[in-house]
């Protein structure tokens, strides 16, 4: 999760294909190992692992998505959590992050 924090923190939209495709590109991924597919059999698995991410930092207010499929940070929370992601686990720091924000 920390990677596509990163990745969003420069505040500009970005789709789905071109963050997975750094990613892919980042961890040095072949091409057979993007391709594995669920046991579902409906998506790549490594696209599944990306989309889940996103999905915990938007229930979290870490980032926005003012459009289907693109991806902005929630520029008040990232400044605030990004430090507490360093070291720590993550979803200690979103449970954290949830109930800041449920205290507001």
């Amino acid at each position: 999760m920390l990677p596509l924090l990163k990745l969003t923190g420069d505040k500009q939209e970005h789709k789905m294909r071109e963050v997975t495709d750094r990613f892919a590109d980042q961890f040095e991924l072949s091409d057979e190992e993007c391709k594995v597919i669920i046991p579902s059999g409906t998506q790549a698995l490594f696209d599944n692992c990306v989309g889940w991410a996103r999905t915990y930092l938007v229930k979290a207010g870490l980032l926005e998505t003012p459009k289907r499929w693109e991806n902005n940070v929630a520029p008040a929370e990232i400044q605030k959590f990004v430090g507490a992601l360093h070291g720590k686990k993550e979803n200690k720091v979103y449970r954290k992050a949830n109930e800041s924000r449920m205290n507001t």
